[in-house]
C-alpha cells in the first residue's frame, strides 16, 4: 500500500529493491544501448512518466519500470511533438513499454527485444 509523506509518496520497499536491481541491469546492457533514468522524486510528476528510458539507435526507445508503464507512451510522444522534436513524431521511432517484474532483470535484454519486436509486428500488421 502506498503511503505519504508530506506531499511525496512513500514507495513500498519491495518495489523500491526491485526498481534498484533494475537500475543496475540497465547499467551492464551491452552498446548500443544508452540509459536515462527519471531523477524526479515519482516518475509520474512529468516526462518521461517512467523511471528510464533505455534508447538504442536501430530499436528505438523504451519506457523501462517495475510498474506499468503503457500509458507514458503516448504523453511521451506527445511532449516530442510539443516540444520540436520531429524526429520522433509518431510512427518514426518505436516507443515500448518494457514492464520489469520481480526476477526478471536477469532477461530485461530478452524483455526489451521483445518488445520492440512486437512494435515491428504490429505496425506491419497495420499497414498491411
Amino acid at each position: 500500500m502506498l503511503g505519504f509523506l508530506g506531499s511525496r509518496p512513500i514507495v513500498p520497499l519491495a518495489e523500491r529493491r526491485l526498481a534498484a536491481e533494475l537500475c543496475y541491469a540497465l547499467t551492464v546492457l551491452p552498446a548500443p544501448w544508452i540509459v536515462l533514468v527519471n531523477r524526479r522524486p515519482s516518475a509520474a510528476d512529468g516526462p518521461p512518466w517512467v523511471r528510464f528510458l533505455a534508447l538504442h539507435r536501430d530499436k528505438g526507445i523504451a519506457l523501462v519500470d517495475v510498474v506499468h508503464s503503457e500509458a507514458a507512451v503516448a504523453p511521451l510522444e506527445d511532449y516530442f511533438a510539443r516540444t520540436g522534436f520531429h524526429a520522433f513524431r509518431v510512427g518514426t521511432v518505436p516507443v515500448v513499454s518494457v514492464v520489469v517484474g520481480a526476477n526478471q532483470s536477469a532477461i530485461l535484454v530478452d524483455l526489451l527485444y521483445t518488445a520492440f519486436y512486437r512494435a515491428c509486428a504490429l505496425s506491419v500488421t497495420n499497414h498491411a
